[in-house]
């Protein structure tokens, strides 16, 4: 018995079914890929956007914080010199105090007798 040959017609026809099937299965595989795709890239850039409102953000955090330091550390120089004035004027209080303990303690004296009346002899 004779192998029947297939039918170049049919094997045709056949072939077009598949591809078509294929042409349709890659094509809503590429549309969704595509819309995919457009969603990631939306979600990109809503993310950057973020990111740089973020960034702007931060930086005029930063620079209000420097601004603060800075006058911090003005006020912190205001501090120190007013400090060292008050030493100033602490020491000379001291040195006035002890000359005014000189000058009442010998006049004390004197009144008492402990000291000479006359400052020369």
């Amino acid at each position: 018995m004779a192998a029947q040959q297939p039918d170049p017609a049919r094997q045709i026809d056949a072939l077009e079914r598949q591809l078509a099937a294929l042409t349709v299965a890659l094509t809503g595989r590429v549309v969704g890929a595509q819309q995919e795709t457009m969603q990631h890239l939306q979600l990109l850039q809503a993310t950057v956007d973020d990111l740089e409102g973020s960034a702007r953000e931060a930086a005029d955090r930063r620079d209000q914080l420097l601004l603060a330091a800075k006058r911090l550390a003005l006020e912190l120089r205001g501090l120190d010199l007013l400090a060292d004035h008050v030493k100033a004027v602490d020491a000379l209080s001291r040195k006035l105090e002890a000359q005014v303990q000189e000058v009442v303690g010998a006049k004390e004296g004197r009144a008492y007798g402990w000291l000479p009346m006359n400052p020369s002899s």
